[in-house]
């Protein structure tokens, strides 16, 4: 999370923009020599390289803008890095998550000739530059999540030939233009689509699909007349129709899919009438029936479904006695049952029938203090008292190590990187794997990736970003013995998770970008406080200040917090209980409710490594509370009220590798407290009245990598001057970097000859 936290500091984010595109332009195949410098300016650019040394079926080589070594989110998603990876003939896969990308950029990637996945999430790219769709010859797999996709965009998928997989989530599509997509395309093997744009007509074209294994819709404009045209699709192994108009008559369309393992009918028209038409279905491993009209009678056709794994019958009439028809009951993960709340008596019957496997009722998931309750309701004991000739054979250790390679060869097949599994202890922290991000050819995050997670004892990292995945999968987390943290970037919040999150007995860090994050849900997060470790909020317009304090008060052991992108979400109400969190290491907070008083709490905690307070009411005063923070490495105090009188605060902070000061009050006299900071790397004092005199003082000119000066635009003689004290560094002023171009203008300017770094 240290990695996350530097990224988004202001430092590392103007550095995105420090770097020329020179090589942009290279035809030939690179040399040796070049090939290396495009590397390496990937990596001065935090992308990581990891999956440039992946060979699998899945399609690697593979290249991950967004997100960094550690899967944590990264500021690199742009158009520089697009053409740097298009100088990487070999690469198979480019994911991009978030960032801002123009239409030049993307067209970049038509360089790639062996280009076949093709992943763009919550990116802010203009509809245009989807032109280059077509020039990308052997795309095979194009997703597009929370970007609102056109029929413009559409158009452009439409003539990619040979594409074989088509996924989004946030439409802005017509049925006509969908349609038109559809009669483009050639048969394609997987279709994630949601919106209300699918229609009867569209259904009868995807009926046509004969090679389609997944289909997922929501679209409650098909009709029983699109529904009919599911009925040759044999090849099936996932579909989803959940919150559609499907209908007991519409089930017989789903008879031949004798392959099919995922059936989610959450919330359609079903009742008992429909469910015979599923009986041929014995492969299931997850059925959805949730807030249907099913009933006991309904349940007697699973009685053939013996690999059946998670049911979810929430919301209905069924029973206990339907639900003892399952005929596999040791096997179940997961069961959602029950019309309301379960009793204790009901809840006794479920885990007798069930043993060992979650229970959840329309109240939520039933944890460890509901049972104990429940069991003590019944005059029970809670946990059970274990006999010890029940006790199993413990497997053998070649046992153990044919599971953990029968587990890894499964993620594989499931398109989940495992590359950082092999990885030793000294190594990005020892082995992990993330479930759901970096290299995954689809959405990975899922319950069954999570189960076989669980499976790999030596891991010690796992992240998991956004997917599907439900408290059960979570939960199972729990088991890994050697599991140091967990990151969890943008969760489903809708599926139970929060729920699973007061369970877990592992460190957690959590990073909501997309997720709305509520007074109510930030009060729920609050039911683990020991666990968790990081909270991260990006999106939260609703949330109160009131509720940040709140929860605040009810966490102690909070190693970051980060709500800079939430504007005046604090108080001096919130700030007040900072004081007990003495394991704080990382605070970004740019809150203008913020009194110059309520920074006072700031000064016992001495383990900070991390500061970022921009534009608050930060002050002279307040600067005294840093002078514990000896191991601080990061402070951003742009635009906040300090002045040269605090400066003397900082002197003993010698570990400092950030810091900017612009816009702010100070001068040259200030800066004589920056000669001890010997490891500084980054210096930003543009729009203050520093000049080069006081950058004189900065004791680490050779080893600067970037330097923003001026109170306006540098002047050539100005500049020249800063390149003399700091060469190699990279400079700014308020008109922004000094690119070749303006560099050369400048020499000439001076009579000077323009000599570009090799």
């Amino acid at each position: 999370m240290k990695t996350l936290n530097l990224i988004r500091s202001a430092a590392v984010t103007l550095l995105l923009f420090a770097t020329t595109s020179a090589l942009a332009d290279e035809k030939a195949k690179l040399s040796p020599a070049d090939r290396e410098a495009v590397l390496g300016k990937l990596k001065t650019n935090k992308v990581s390289l990891q999956g440039l040394t992946i060979v699998s079926k899945d399609g690697s080589p593979a290249i991950n803008l967004g997100t960094g070594e550690n899967g944590a989110e990264a500021n690199n998603a742009n158009d520089e890095n697009l053409r740097l990876i298009a100088q990487l003939p070999e690469v198979e896969q480019v994911m991009i998550y978030k960032g801002k990308i123009t239409a030049d950029g993307l067209a970049a990637l038509a360089a790639l000739p062996k280009l076949r996945y093709l992943q763009m999430y919550a990116t802010e790219v203009p509809a245009a530059a989807f032109a280059v769709l077509p020039k990308l010859t052997q795309l095979k797999s194009l997703s597009l999540s929370n970007y609102a996709v056109t029929d413009e965009i559409l158009s452009y998928a439409g003539q990619i030939k040979g594409l074989k997989s088509f996924d989004q989530t946030q439409s802005a599509m017509t049925p006509a233009g969908f349609l038109k997509f559809l009669n483009s395309v050639e048969s394609l093997e997987q279709l994630t689509l949601f919106g209300d744009y699918v229609d009867d007509a569209c259904m009868k074209q995807i009926g046509q699909m004969k090679d389609l294994k997944r289909f997922w819709t929501n679209s409650k404009l098909i009709t029983s007349v699109g529904w009919v045209h599911l009925a040759g699709l044999a090849k099936m192994e996932d579909l989803f129709l959940s919150e559609t108009n499907f209908g007991d008559d519409d089930t017989r369309a789903l008879e031949g899919m004798k392959d099919l393992k995922n059936l989610g009918l959450n919330k359609t028209k079903i009742t008992d009438a429909g469910m015979p038409s599923l009986a041929g279905l014995t492969k299931l491993h997850d059925l959805g029936l949730e807030g249907t009209r099913v009933t006991d009678k309904g349940m007697v056709i699973l009685k053939g479904m013996t690999e059946l794994d998670n049911l979810y019958v929430g919301m209905t009439e069924v029973t206990a006695k339907g639900l003892a028809i399952v005929p596999k009951k040791d096997r179940m993960v997961m069961m959602r049952a029950g019309k309301g709340a379960l009793t204790a008596k009901q809840l006794d019957e479920l885990m007798t029938m069930y043993p060992g496997t979650q229970i959840f009722d329309p109240s939520g998931y039933w944890k460890p203090e509901r049972v104990k309750a429940a069991m003590k309701e019944l005059g029970k004991p809670w946990p059970p008292i274990p006999k010890d000739k029940d006790k199993p054979n413990q497997p053998k250790p070649e046992e153990k190590q044919e599971e953990q390679t029968a587990a890894i060869k499964a993620l594989q097949k499931n398109g989940v990187d495992t590359n950082g599994i092999t990885l030793s202890t000294d190594e990005l922290g020892g082995p992990y794997i993330n479930v759901g991000g970096i290299n995954s050819s689809r959405a990975t995050a899922n319950d069954e990736n999570l189960a076989l997670v669980a499976q790999l004892p030596q891991l010690k990292r796992v992240v998991l970003t956004r997917g599907n995945f439900t408290n059960v999968g979570l939960s199972k987390l729990n088991a890994l013995p050697n599991l140091q943290n967990l990151l969890i970037l943008d969760p489903d919040l809708n599926s139970g998770v929060i729920a699973a999150l007061a369970e877990l007995k592992i460190p957690y860090y959590l990073t909501f970008d997309k997720c709305e994050i509520t007074d109510e849900i930030l009060g729920r997060l609050a039911n683990n406080p020991k666990f968790l470790k990081s909270l991260f909020i990006v999106t939260a317009p609703k949330l109160t200040p009131a509720a940040v304090a709140k929860f605040l008060d009810s966490v102690d052991d909070l190693e970051e917090l980060n709500i800079g992108y939430l504007k005046d979400v604090i108080d001096d109400d919130g700030m007040k209980h900072l004081a007990k969190m003495k394991s704080l290491k990382r605070l970004w907070v740019e809150s203008q409710k913020v009194t110059p008083a309520g920074w006072k709490v700031l000064a016992g905690l001495t383990k900070m490594d991390f500061l970022d307070v921009r534009g608050t009411s930060f002050d002279d005063t307040a600067m005294t509370t840093l002078e514990g923070m000896k191991d601080l490495h990061v402070l951003m105090l742009t635009k906040t009220r300090i002045t040269d009188a605090g400066m003397q605060s900082i002197a003993g902070l010698t570990k400092l590798t950030d810091v900017s000061f612009s816009g702010t009050k100070l001068t040259d006299a200030g800066m004589v407290h920056v000669k001890g900071l010997t490891q500084l790397r980054n210096l930003y004092v543009s729009e203050t009245d520093v000049t080069a005199k006081g950058l004189a003082l900065v004791p680490t000119k050779e080893k600067m990598v970037m330097m923003s000066a001026g109170k306006a635009p540098l002047s050539p003689k100005q500049w020249d001057e800063m390149m003399t004290m700091y060469p190699g560094t990279q400079i700014f002023d308020t008109a922004g970097f000094w690119k070749p171009e303006r560099i050369k203008a400048a020499m000439k300017e001076l009579g000077k000859e323009y000599l570009p770094k090799k």
